[in-house]
């Protein structure tokens, strides 16, 4: 077990009993942000990488972009294949409502992740252009703390992965494009935002946390030392990428996991929602390799 610092004791032992505050507080401008960036987080945040900045998020270009190019790809799917797990989800009547039960159809479905999790609600009319699909409506099922916004969403993107519409699980509508490409329409702007936080919040807890820390880099990290020698030249190679694995996973568990630590604050869960999405994480694990987990997205060649 590692021994915290007293510094760390001290946060852990007083984090939790902090009070929750959820109701928003503006700035009143963007130049009072960017000045307490600036003098407050600035030294915190990585160095910005010339020519890899975004101008912007909120566009529709930028959906599409964020979708192929950047952290939706872990959610990208092609529309068959989409279509086929969401059938096998139908037959069986979706996912349980009871949360073990949930875990047990989970660990049972065929495919990984995103391709597990194909739970957009029967009945919605899915744009007839559509190639490729981003569903994450898997997360409307966790409940959220008071005044927020249920999680969920799913995009259809045509063959030329243009953003063509965004079911929204809180409004429970299909939300298309304004007509006018120059025009601000805020139910759509909603709804592209909607989808932003859902796969920002689902990749944070999933692929990140779950996949990553939890379960790649844990078992490897326990199996290298408990099942090879000091010396052994595979334990040697994997010691440089799997250096200080165990204190990194461990600390993640007290301050990310538990109730009222760090991950519940920053995120809308309730106490027991953030446990359940991390079982239901868990679940959808599936041990393959990159190649077979490409296949099961019946992407087309080039995407």
């Amino acid at each position: 077990m590692i021994d915290f610092s007293w510094k760390s004791k001290f946060f852990l032992e007083h984090a939790a009993s902090l009070i929750k505050i959820d109701r928003p507080r503006w700035f009143d401008s963007e130049l009072e942000a960017i000045v307490l960036l600036e003098s407050t987080l600035r030294n915190m945040l990585p160095p910005v990488m010339v020519g890899q900045t975004w101008p912007e998020m909120s566009s529709d270009d930028a959906m599409s972009t964020i979708a192929f190019y950047s952290l939706g790809q872990a959610y990208l799917l092609g529309r068959s294949a989409w279509e086929k797990q969401r059938a096998i989800g139908s037959e069986g009547g979706g996912p349980p409502v009871n949360a073990k039960e949930r875990r047990k159809y989970y660990s049972t479905l065929p495919g990984c992740g995103s391709v597990v999790t194909a739970e957009l609600p029967q009945g919605v009319d899915v744009p007839a252009d559509t190639a490729f699909v981003m569903d994450l409506s898997m997360m409307r099922k966790y409940k959220l703390r008071p005044d927020f916004a249920l999680y969920g969403s799913c995009a259809f993107f045509g063959a030329d992965k243009k953003l063509l519409a965004i079911y929204n699980c809180e409004s429970e509508k299909l939300v298309l494009p304004p007509a006018d490409a120059g025009s601000t329409d805020i139910e759509w702007e909603n709804a592209k935002f909607g989808m932003r936080v859902a796969m920002i919040s689902l990749a944070t807890l999933r692929e990140h946390l779950m996949y990553c820390h939890w379960i790649v880099s844990n078992r490897v990290h326990i199996s290298s030392r408990s099942e090879l020698g000091a010396d052994h030249p595979v334990r040697r190679l994997l010691k440089l990428l799997t250096f200080r694995s165990g204190s990194i996973n461990y600390t993640s568990t007290v301050t990310l996991m538990q109730e009222d630590m760090l991950l519940h604050r920053a995120s809308p869960f309730t106490k027991t929602s953030v446990l359940d999405a991390f079982e239901d994480a868990a679940a959808t694990w599936r041990y393959e390799t990159f190649p077979e987990t490409v296949e099961a997205k019946e992407l087309p060649d080039g995407v």
